[in-house]
């Protein structure tokens, strides 16, 4: 086992791993970063947040021109094009992952702060593992 210097929150962790949120790796070398195999997003979310590391506006909810297209809301843009039959509607979206607009879907969301994002309807675990809300 490799000793790291890190402030891990280690009953969320547990927690998840008890939940059956997720599930060890297997084989050889399953994984390059063994918080991998153990963080859930909401994990993240919550590390960041009682850590209080700063996020762009990026993170959070803006208005957006959108696409509703096979159950996936996509952004409209020079490579997400508007095809026959779609209407373009304009929703408060959310990325869970910043990348290419061209194949990461958005989250209807009126999420505006860290704690809206950890707190959001559907998504939040904090009252069902028992930690405060």
């Amino acid at each position: 086992m490799t000793e790291i210097e890190a402030n891990l929150i280690v009953r969320t962790v547990q927690a998840s791993i008890d939940a059956g949120r997720v599930k060890e790796g297997e084989g050889i070398n399953p994984s390059r970063n063994g918080l991998q195999t153990v963080w859930t997003e909401l994990d993240v979310w919550q590390y960041i947040e009682r850590e209080q590391i700063p996020l762009p506006s990026l993170y959070y909810t803006h208005e957006r021109e959108v696409v509703r297209r096979d159950g996936v809301i996509l952004a409209l843009g020079p490579f997400n094009e508007l095809e026959p039959g779609e209407e373009a509607i304009t929703i408060p979206v959310r990325f869970r992952t910043i990348g290419d607009m061209t194949c990461t879907g958005a989250t209807e969301s009126a999420a505006a702060t860290l704690e809206d994002i950890v707190n959001e309807p559907g998504r939040s675990l904090r009252g069902l593992l028992g930690y405060a809300t």
